[in-house]
């Protein structure tokens, strides 16, 4: 194939701003677009109009020439979509059936562009491994859902499916609007085929299949709901010709189904907890936004805290044997590659104690100090979770929103660190190490990280705005808890009129071994470091005696077995 250099009409865009000649192969992007991972524009134009629509013959044509399938590395980023994206936080398809109809050619374009740009940053093979791994799934996602526009209105699970894996994308790159639309259309699709109802197609595979989509739409509704506070439009349904959906049975049970085994009971896998905790934490949301707008009315009162505490505690104790939080089950989910899936559903338990507590983070009662002291050990059991996730095979929780989760653990230890005794100081110290490096490695495949992270700057802000410890239920926390794609850099909290701990402690002042100074430091690291460098020499560790090897994280560790 022969090089060709573009005129002065169609060179891209990114070569037209730095003044170079537009010199790339028929098909490709740009030499210049390849080597930076940016969108060229002229090889999306190559199948539209030159304002940027799309035609339907030309998207069309470009769509039966199976271009996709021509990628030598695309069965090598389906693989690593499953390991880092589908088996942790998706599980919708039926991996042996996908794949069967991934060799026949049978699976819709822009499921594969969809997969091929989440899982491309995962990639350690030579041909990619110069591009900053947040920029080089740009063009598949481009031509992705052009292709997804044109066949938007063909309401069906793939369209469905393609929907929720560029919802996943935008949700990676804080593109907040895009998620919600994206998520609306799947549920509204959903709703019309009926999937909030008990499936009964005949075929167990496809009921599953069905199962499961609603499943993840139901919690991609609450997540995406939170992060643009509009409301959410699913828990409302009318069931109007059968039963309500079931929750998913277990992924083994699921992987083991025939094409042609029909309908049975089944038991419930990991998933069926996943959707309670869900409806718990919206509990949770109700009763923090009564504090702040309703604070006479029983959902604001400590009985409601604890009757949401008892509905954590029960569905803790209702899990099943294998499901468990143990040494024993980590290992057993993750020789059935279900690991990171399992670690996953147990960090968003103890998210959830932690959101529900956080308003405790100071306090000066025994009934306060014990919700306090309960605060700090779910967020210590969060880094726990990153501990084993990073030391066991098949357990890897490498989605954008453990970032979120992270950032409010850790400035619960940031906060113990600032004010707590010696004994509390040493143990918030390894899990801000554990927390602060994970974060980085999320913010070299993220850039919604990068937001995510910046509110650690704005909490310690928060803790030096007056002398006094205080923490309240107030606009600012509920926006710092809840409202995780919005930026807060220019929120201030303001000074409370009110002292909630008559024993307030102050902070630290700036010394030359004082605790804040460290705080400053590890802040400074974590917010300026450039993920796309990786991780720089003079790696920030809070305790060097406690802290594990910094290179554990290294994406391309990650994925040393991968090719």
């Amino acid at each position: 194939m022969e090089n060709r250099k573009q005129g002065r009409n169609t060179a891209c865009q990114l070569c037209k701003a730095r003044k170079r000649k537009c010199i790339r192969q028929a098909g490709l992007p740009c030499t210049l677009c390849q080597q930076t991972g940016r969108s060229c524009s002229a090889y999306l134009d190559e199948f539209g109009s030159a304002n940027g629509q799309p035609t339907n013959n030309t998207l069309h044509d470009y769509d039966l020439g199976k271009r996709i399938y021509n990628d030598p590395l695309l069965e090598h980023y389906v693989e690593l979509f499953f390991q880092y994206i589908h088996d942790p936080v998706l599980t919708v398809f039926h991996k042996p059936t996908f794949m069967l109809r991934f060799h026949n050619g049978e699976i819709k374009h822009y499921i594969l562009y969809g997969i091929a740009a989440l899982a491309i940053r995962f990639s350690n093979d030579p041909s990619v491994r110069h591009i900053d791994p947040r920029n080089r799934g740009a063009n598949y996602y481009e031509i992705g859902i052009r292709l997804l526009k044109l066949a938007i209105d063909e309401i069906c699970i793939d369209t469905i499916h393609g929907c929720m894996l560029f919802a996943h994308y935008a949700s990676g790159y804080n593109q907040v609007e895009q998620e919600a639309v994206y998520v609306g259309v799947a549920i509204r699709m959903a709703h019309i085929l009926h999937l909030q109802e008990e499936p009964d197609t005949g075929n167990a595979m496809q009921d599953e299949v069905l199962r499961r989509a609603w499943s993840i739409l139901f919690a991609a509704d609450r997540w995406s709901a939170l992060g643009n506070r509009i409301p959410r439009i699913t828990g409302f349904e009318y069931i109007t010709h059968r039963p309500p959906a079931k929750k998913p049975m277990p992924d083994i049970d699921f992987l083991q189904l025939m094409g042609d085994e029909p309908s049975r009971e089944h038991p419930i896998g990991i998933w069926g907890p996943n959707r309670d905790l869900h409806d718990i934490g919206s509990n949770i949301h109700k009763h923090q936004l009564a504090v702040l707008y309703d604070s006479t009315s029983p959902e604001a009162s400590f009985e409601r805290i604890d009757q949401i505490s008892s509905e954590l505690q029960m569905w803790q104790q209702n899990l099943p044997p294998h499901f468990k939080f143990t040494p024993q089950n980590i290992y057993l989910q993750s020789s059935l590659s279900y690991g990171a899936i399992f670690l996953g559903t147990h960090l968003s338990y103890h998210y959830n104690y932690v959101v529900l507590l956080y308003q405790f983070l100071s306090y000066s009662d025994p009934q306060s100090k014990s919700y306090g002291e309960r605060l700090e050990y779910h967020a210590s059991q969060i880094s726990e979770i990153i501990r084993w996730s990073n030391r066991v095979h098949n357990c890897q929780l490498l989605y954008s929103v453990v970032a979120h989760i992270l950032v409010i653990s850790s400035s619960v230890h940031l906060h113990t660190l600032m004010y707590g005794n010696s004994k509390a100081v040493e143990r918030a110290k390894e899990n801000l190490d554990t927390n602060f490096e994970h974060i980085m490695a999320l913010r070299r495949l993220w850039p919604a990280v990068d937001v995510s992270a910046a509110r650690l700057r704005v909490f310690e802000s928060a803790c030096l705005v007056s002398n006094q410890n205080t923490w309240r239920m107030d606009r600012w926390l509920v926006k710092f808890l809840l409202f995780h794609t919005k930026d807060m850099n220019n929120d201030q909290r303001d000074v409370p009129d009110d002292i909630l701990s008559s024993s307030a402690l102050v902070p630290n002042q700036p010394g030359e071994d004082s605790n804040y100074r460290m705080v400053e430091h590890a802040l400074s690291w974590l917010l300026s470091a450039d993920p796309a460098t990786g991780y720089p020499q003079d790696l920030f560790i809070f305790d060097p005696q406690t802290s594990p090897d910094p290179t554990v994280l290294n994406i391309d560790q990650f994925n040393q077995d991968t090719l």
